[in-house]
């Protein structure tokens, strides 16, 4: 294979920080809409403009969701409405009076506007580059929910984060009120995480097997690669309104299972002793020495594979079996110590010369590799990025998905 030009490194910096802009200009509607549904209770039970509160409520919501997917006509139109509201209100108190009082109003009437403004160019930028798809498009998988015994086995679990949540509730009053107002989401965290891990629970009780999803999907599958250990490899979420506050996790598995299920349904080889399957990809079980030959059969019905960076023995074999099979291979490398993940980079390459071209740098503040695409008999694509959140990620997998179409590669590929 040649090596890799320059060309083929792909920085995604620029993207991820115009789509951090966008998420925290995004935050103003939506913080606006949320007090506008407390003045809607307030109007009901008390009296009101209910129905001015509730059309701005709505209206504020929208916005912030279309800022929030990269819509550069909303961003225009928040920039624009937070500049009028904002000298209105700076006019408003300037004719009053200048006072220390008044003069504390521009930088709350005139940051949301600059804060605004700086998003728009960065909407007009990735709806460039990402052409007419939302970069921040929600997941592409349909949840589905089994009807038979699982249901039964979500009972505790169900029980437990409606009790977690009604406490978590109860500490937040209490902390709003003894705090007034600030200590409302501290005393709910607690309990919010531990009705998230009940949550999720919840979803692994009920997720599908691997024949049970290829039952109903009958496209060719993505073939999902990773070491047990990285199963659970938590990323730092997006801006979100209740996303800190709730402690909404989500792994790293979860994001490329979201958006790799465009492609195919994503399924797995999965831990013989796990009570529970991790979410993400469907799992299959085997058990006993049989993994690699059926691991093998796979591999001859995949569209593709998509492979969570690692070193661990097991992973190394599906390496050397994907490279001399000259099956597409989707690189997905992880957050971590740059140090540890130069030593899995080298181990990979060993086992996958096709890797052996691409440079790696761990220098600090230069932008390590997210996604590597190796195409067979084809230069690499490496998408490369200083940050390594969820957005990043995300940000990844549009490019690869939308910029390189590589629903259409893979369709032609396996034609």
């Amino acid at each position: 294979m040649p090596p890799a030009t320059v060309s083929d490194h792909i920085s995604l910096t620029s993207a991820v920080e115009d789509a951090r802009r966008l998420q925290i200009s995004a935050f103003i509607p939506k913080l606006l809409g949320l007090v506008f549904t407390l003045g809607i209770l307030a109007s009901y039970f008390w009296g009101g403009p209910l129905w001015w509160f509730l059309a701005i409520a709505a209206a504020c919501l929208v916005l912030g969701r279309m800022v929030e997917h990269g819509s550069p006509i909303g961003a225009l139109v928040l920039a624009l409405a937070s500049t009028v509201f904002g000298l209105t209100g700076l006019i408003g108190a300037v004719k009053e009076a200048w006072t220390w009082t008044n003069l504390g109003v521009i930088p709350v009437a005139l940051v949301p506007a600059v804060i605004c403004w700086r998003a728009v160019p960065g909407a007009f930028r990735l709806r460039t580059r990402f052409k007419h798809n939302r970069p921040l498009a929600a997941g592409h998988r349909a949840w589905r929910v089994p009807w038979d015994r699982r249901i039964l086995q979500t009972i505790a679990p169900a029980a437990g984060c409606a009790i977690c949540f009604c406490l978590g509730m109860v500490a937040m009053l209490f902390g709003a009120v003894i705090a007034r107002g600030l200590g409302g989401g501290f005393a709910l965290r607690p309990f919010s995480r531990l009705a998230n891990q009940q949550y999720r629970k919840i979803l692994q009780v009920l997720s599908y097997r691997a024949q049970e999803v290829r039952a109903q999907d009958r496209r060719p599958p993505v073939l999902f690669f990773r070491s047990f250990m990285d199963e659970d490899l938590t990323l730092q979420r997006r801006l979100g309104l209740f996303i800190g506050i709730l402690q909404i996790a989500r792994t790293l598995e979860e994001v490329v299972v979201d958006r790799m299920w465009s492609v195919g349904p994503v399924i797995a080889i999965g831990r013989p002793a796990a009570e529970l399957s991790p979410l993400g990809a469907a799992r299959e079980y085997v058990h006993g020495p049989g993994w690699q030959s059926r691991v093998t059969a796979l591999l001859d019905q995949c569209a593709l594979a998509v492979s969570v960076l690692g070193e661990t023995e097991g992973l190394l074999w599906e390496y050397r079996r994907l490279a001399a099979k000259l099956t597409p291979l989707l690189l997905v490398v992880p957050h971590g110590d740059a140090q540890v993940l130069l030593h899995r980079w080298k181990s990979f390459c060993d086992a996958f010369p096709a890797a052996a071209s691409i440079s790696v740098s761990a220098g600090r503040g230069s932008d390590f590799p997210l996604i590597v695409w190796f195409r067979p008999r084809r230069e690499p694509v490496v998408l490369t990025c200083k940050y390594q959140n969820e957005l990043s990620y995300e940000l990844a997998f549009d490019d690869v998905l939308f910029c390189r179409d590589l629903r259409r590669h893979v369709v032609h590929t396996n034609i």
